[in-house]
């Protein structure tokens, strides 16, 4: 049974959420990110280039929501080679949004697959904002982003990217 009334009004008559609720979508942005490999073996976090989105968010109260979606691959040869990913608003490090490890115990180790990875964040600004990827591998061997998983038409690795700014409401906590 379809829902015709809401607090014993035609869902039609509806025009506005009670006070107090919030969480509305009020803006979207999306792109699409490199489509060549990068490699790296750094112990210590390095840009993933082509990573970043900027959003402006339209109130000091709004929430932002980032979501990226990348093809990932560890590759290794001694141990289980391992990997962080942290999440930046501009030069602040927001922290770890994905970590993964190969299970293999010896040999040439190959680790694909499709990462998704969000935040919310509270940036209590109206300005421009850019969040971005950084990487690094925490147990050997090489790191790669933007890899087969997620291709366009023609094969390329593509990396997407979306935030979006939501409405803040008194049941979130910054």
């Amino acid at each position: 049974m379809a829902l015709i009334r809401l607090n014993n009004q035609s869902i039609s008559s509806v025009t506005a959420l009670p006070s107090g609720v919030g969480g509305k979508v009020l803006q979207v942005v999306s792109v699409n990110g490199r489509n060549s490999d990068f490699i790296t073996s750094s112990t210590s976090l390095v840009e993933v280039p082509d990573s970043g989105i900027t959003i402006t968010p339209t109130s000091t109260s709004s929430r932002v929501m980032v979501t990226w979606q990348l093809s990932t691959h560890i590759q290794g040869s001694t141990g289980s080679p391992s990997h962080a990913i942290h999440a930046y608003r501009g030069a602040t490090d927001l922290g770890n949004i994905h970590a993964t490890r190969s299970y293999t115990a010896s040999g040439t180790h190959y680790y694909d697959k499709t990462t998704h990875s969000s935040i919310v964040d509270f940036p209590n600004s109206t300005s421009a904002i850019t969040y971005k990827l950084y990487a690094k591998t925490m147990s050997g061997g090489n790191w790669h982003a933007h890899r087969t998983w997620i291709s366009d038409a023609n094969g390329e690795p593509r990396m997407r990217i979306v935030a979006m700014e939501i409405e803040s409401s008194t049941e979130w906590s910054s």
